[in-house]
Order: C-alpha cells, then sequence, then structure tokens
C-alpha cells in the first residue's frame, strides 16, 4: 500500500504523514460519533478511560481505551477507520501477519498532557512494531526528533534530565483531519 518513496521517507525520517483519503462526511460523521463517545467517558458511563493531570475542577479526560468496544464501537467509526486504510499500511511495512497491541483516543480539551521523551519500541515481540495514528480532528500535539531512530542522541542525557521540555532538535507535526501518521 506504501510506495517506494513513502517507505523511503519512513525509513530516513522515522515517521510519514499520509495526506487524507477520506471523504469529508465520512470524517464529519465520525467526530459526530466520537463526541457521543466522549460524553459517554465523561459521564462515567464508559469506565475505560486515563485521567492525566487532574488538577481542573473537571475531569481532565487525557485517553480513552479500548476504542474497538462494544459499548462505543459505532459503523461511523468502522467506516473512517476503514477509509483510513491503516490496516493495510501496517502491512505494507510489517508483513500479512500483524496484531494490535494498543487502541486510544487521544483528547486535548481545557488541559494538555505532556508525556514525557520516549522512543517507541517493540513491545512483548520479537518484531519490528509501530505506532500509527489517525487524526480526527486538525492537530499540532506531537514532536519528533527526525532520525533518532537510527542513532543514539549524543546528548541524550539531555532529554533524560528534562523529560518533559522541547528538544532543540524535535520537531512539531502538523496534522490534518483525514491525514495517517506512521
Amino acid at each position: 500500500m506504501l510506495n517506494s518513496d513513502q517507505k523511503n521517507i519512513l525509513k530516513e525520517n522515522g515517521y510519514l504523514i499520509i495526506p487524507k483519503q477520506i471523504d469529508d462526511k465520512i470524517i464529519f460523521n465520525a467526530q459526530k460519533s466520537f463526541c457521543k463517545i466522549k460524553e459517554k467517558a465523561k459521564n462515567g458511563i464508559y469506565p475505560f478511560i486515563r485521567v492525566y493531570d487532574d488538577y481542573s475542577f473537571s475531569k481532565n479526560l487525557a485517553g480513552i481505551e479500548m476504542t474497538f468496544h462494544k459499548d462505543i464501537l459505532d459503523q461511523q467509526i468502522i467506516n473512517f477507520i476503514e477509509k483510513s486504510n491503516i490496516i493495510k499500511y501496517a502491512k505494507s511495512i510489517l508483513g500479512e501477519d500483524i496484531e494490535l497491541d494498543l487502541s486510544r483516543y487521544h483528547l486535548t480539551e481545557n488541559f494538555s498532557h505532556v508525556g514525557i521523551w520516549h522512543r517507541d519500541e517493540t513491545i512483548n515481540h520479537k518484531n519490528q512494531s509501530i505506532q500509527i495514528n489517525v487524526f480526527l480532528y486538525d492537530e499540532t500535539g506531537l514532536q519528533v526528533v527526525e532520525k533518532s531512530h537510527k542513532q543514539h542522541f549524543n546528548n541524550e542525557y539531555e532529554i533524560k534530565k528534562r523529560p518533559y521540555a522541547s528538544y532543540n532538535l524535535s520537531k512539531w507535526i502538523d496534522t490534518k483531519a483525514g491525514e495517517v501518521l506512521i
């Protein structure tokens, strides 16, 4: 599914943004479904959530876990995921034998959670793993250090000393609704 140019960009930079290939109506319908899912989570109807830095007067919902759970999954979300082609992208990178380890909706509302610097890596696997994000909304919320997957940082201690701070070599990623980030 990925062409050779896209694979080369991913291999070289450590990440790839795939332009939107999803119809605006499908995105809009998925956004409406997501709003219903978020309300269930906020109202305690759906309990599988992440709350970070909860110093606000309302629940600072940072994530909704188990996105394929029967209590929240609906056809509009399925359509969005299918049209995103993430399964095809994963197979074109990893081969036919793939499995999903984690699925989560990330949220940023009144207060944003800033995670610590980390390297995505294999978890409980002998083989390669990847992270794929599909965006329901336009967003600038993820930082990467290009080519960091290829080498050890000369100043990796700087990241460990200030795990929440921007790194001088980091780059903010701008994404639009319907785009895919690998």
